[in-house]
Formats: C-alpha cells, sequence, structure tokens
C-alpha cells in the first residue's frame, strides 16, 4: 500500500533567518534575548493571521510569552517600542486585519536593516508582501492609524 503525499507545496520553517541568526548567539546575550522576542513577535503574528484574536487572548500562552520576552529587552528600547507596538497592534484588532501592524513590521525591517542585519530585514520584508498578509489587508474595512 503506497503512502499518499500532498501535491501542494511543501510546509516551510518560518522566520528560518531568526533561528540561524540565534544559532550564533551566547543563550542570554543582549542579541539572543533580541532575537528571540522578535522571532516570538513574528510567529505571534503569523498565527495571529491564521488563527485571529483567539492568539490574542490574554490566556493565550503564546501571547504571554512574547510580551515576556518584548519586556526583557530593556538593553534594547527601540526594539522593545517596536516589538511591543507590533503586538499592541494585534491587540488593538481583534480581527486579523493586518492594516495597523504592516507600518509596525516595516519598521522593524528596517531597523533591523539600518543595524546591518540585511536576512532579518529580508525575512520581515517577505512576511509584509506575503500573499496572505496581502489578502488580508485589502480586505481590511479602512486603514488603522500607527
Amino acid at each position: 500500500m503506497s503512502i499518499r503525499r500532498p501535491r501542494g507545496p511543501k510546509p516551510a520553517l518560518k522566520h528560518l533567518a531568526f533561528l540561524e541568526a540565534m544559532i550564533e548567539q551566547r543563550e542570554q546575550s543582549i542579541q539572543a534575548r533580541a532575537l528571540r522576542a522578535s522571532f516570538l513577535t513574528l510567529r505571534l503574528f503569523d498565527e495571529w493571521m491564521l488563527q485571529g484574536a483567539m492568539v490574542t487572548d490574554g490566556t493565550s500562552p503564546m501571547l504571554r510569552a512574547t510580551r515576556a520576552a518584548v519586556e526583557g529587552l530593556q538593553d534594547d528600547g527601540d526594539l522593545q517600542y517596536l516589538l511591543g507596538r507590533i503586538v499592541d497592534g494585534m491587540l488593538m484588532l481583534r480581527d486579523s486585519h493586518p492594516s495597523a501592524v504592516l507600518p509596525r513590521l516595516a519598521a522593524l525591517a528596517d531597523l533591523f536593516a539600518r543595524r546591518g542585519q540585511p536576512a532579518l530585514a529580508a525575512d520581515i520584508d517577505l512576511l509584509v508582501g506575503s500573499p496572505a498578509v496581502l489578502a488580508a489587508r485589502a480586505s481590511a474595512p479602512t486603514e488603522a492609524a500607527v
């Protein structure tokens, strides 16, 4: 008996650039914490786009872990502020319309580009321009203020 395999594209590991960058860091270094908080924020966004408000429910372990990682970035105020704004945008928009979040993600990509981390910036740019995000943005009723 043969095993039937799906004919669609193989699932890809999202935000691989962040995982690769984390491997190169000491576990509790400032850079490792920054990469982890960024990765968790991006994964929270991915899940929010797929599942909606249930991901940003106050009881969500994913939201709690992301918040804790972001709050632990006292040594990097710029990144802490941007990641916090991204999470707050998802909480503000209970439905997964990325209108308030996309400019914040673009600002995050710009921050990584200015810091000389083009692979991380490109990863976020791919997310912002993904078909699922663009489709959700097109269906959003109005653009929210950043």
